[in-house]
């Protein structure tokens, strides 16, 4: 863990749940501007104590030095997960990864267990409805193994159904995992499974939010936009229509451009239609996994965090 990992989680980390003190993404990217504005370092700001003055507003100051007050808790929460092998990553870390970095709206702290590095690689998200057929995973499966076979890892957020077979699929194809949770992480990585995929350096879990508070909806939502912000290109193999997790992940994801987003061609009534119509590119099982390196290079938005 590096000392900006630190650094960042004694400004950012919720102590416990309903915490409103730590700072999100756009109030961390105001300090971090005001003190490289100044030559500070947020590492030197930890460290040393919150100045009479800082070059940010009154208001943000005065949330700061609080939280630098509570600097122990914050040090015995790091310390908790250090020892559960769970890493913190900031932006400032050179392993915090990039296509997440370079969105609007990127978290300012990563939670991650496994190798911290796989989050850097190419990934292609996969997503889809709970409530899925048999078919439904058979063609996850196939549509897996072709994108991996492409030099594609997988990005998911191991829900049951979709989520978990693609990550089955694409361990067995030997390719490499990121789990993207937005539940309890520690109890993620208490799997005999999953610690083992991750030891062999072949999965890491992470979570934007606290590794110790349980599943909200809230946090799903957040989960299902850094699926995307993570991934080179999205797979959509079932969404309910107009409503649910998959079907505003991937409307957003069309509105703001993070990724091109391939969707499964179906006559099942579900929402695949409507994501098409909408601007998602149609597939079916002759796909051959192929992305569009043209495609994959998105309009690049301005991240809070980019120099």
């Amino acid at each position: 863990m590096t000392a900006e990992g630190c650094a960042a989680a004694i400004l950012c980390a919720q102590l416990f749940p309903g915490d409103r003190l730590p700072l999100g993404s756009r109030q961390f990217s105001e300090l971090l501007a005001g003190l490289k504005g100044e030559g500070m370092t947020l590492v030197g700001l930890c460290d040393g104590g919150a100045p009479d003055a800082l070059p940010v507003t009154p208001e943000l100051a005065e949330r700061v030095k609080a939280l630098i007050l509570r600097r122990k808790e914050a040090e015995r929460f790091i310390s908790v997960c250090s020892e559960k092998g769970i890493d913190i990553l900031s932006p400032a870390d050179a392993d915090y990864p990039a296509r997440l970095k370079s969105s609007d709206g990127c978290p300012p702290i990563l939670f991650i267990y496994g190798d911290r590095s796989l989050a850097g690689r190419e990934f292609v998200g996969y997503v889809g409805t709970r409530d899925c057929d048999d078919d439904d995973l058979v063609f996850t499966r196939n549509i897996v193994a072709k994108t991996v076979a492409r030099g594609y890892g997988v990005v998911s957020g191991g829900a049951r159904g979709i989520d978990s077979a693609a990550e089955f699929a694409c361990l067995e194809c030997g390719g490499k995992v990121v789990k993207m949770t937005a539940g309890s992480l520690a109890e993620r990585i208490a799997a005999p499974s999953v610690r083992r995929a991750a030891e062999a350096g072949n999965l890491a879990v992470m979570s934007a939010g606290s590794p110790f508070f349980n599943f909200t909806a809230g946090r799903a939502m957040e989960r299902n936009r850094y699926i995307y912000m993570l991934a080179s290109a999205a797979v959509v193999v079932r969404a309910h229509s107009g409503s649910g997790g998959t079907f505003s992940g991937a409307s957003l994801c069309l509105k703001r451009g993070w990724c091109p987003v391939y969707c499964r061609s179906t006559q099942k009534p579900c929402g695949n239609g409507e994501l098409i119509s909408g601007g998602a590119l149609p597939i079916d099982e002759s796909w051959d996994g192929q992305i569009s390196r043209k495609l994959s290079q998105r309009v690049r938005q301005i991240g809070l965090f980019d120099e």
